[in-house]
């Protein structure tokens, strides 16, 4: 991953990011699998792409979810954006898998901010 190999770079962007607003949006798709998805943001506008490694907190996202999150330019161009810090702020009636749980289905799985290995 680019940011593992220069994490300085992710951190700083990610910083000057935090200065940023905070934005609001619903979950129009979310993959474990590929490890991404997108937000529909409530000021309306193009869908913001949200890698995994950026939501927050102990629930999986699905789409219908409410989040804020704040935008924050990709390198190396900075020309696109794309949502960090992403935490749901409502959740949708329907049954919501935690993190750990995954974990459990899958051998050596990482935390999505890849701070612990998991594994059952």
């Amino acid at each position: 991953m680019y940011s593992d190999i220069y994490p300085h770079l992710k951190r700083h962007v990610s910083d000057r990011a935090m200065r940023n607003p905070i934005e609001e949006g619903k979950v129009r798709s979310f993959s474990r699998s590929k490890g991404h998805g997108f937000i529909e943001p409530a000021s309306g506008g193009d869908d913001i792409f949200v890698h995994i490694s950026d939501v927050e907190g102990e629930y999986v996202p699905l789409p219908g979810d409410e989040v804020s999150y704040r935008l924050c330019f990709i390198p190396p161009k900075f020309e696109k954006t794309q949502a960090i810090h992403v935490q749901i702020t409502h959740l949708t009636p329907e049954k919501h898998c935690k993190w750990e749980e995954i974990a459990s289905m899958v051998p050596h799985y990482k935390s999505p901010d890849n701070s612990r290995l998991l594994h059952h």
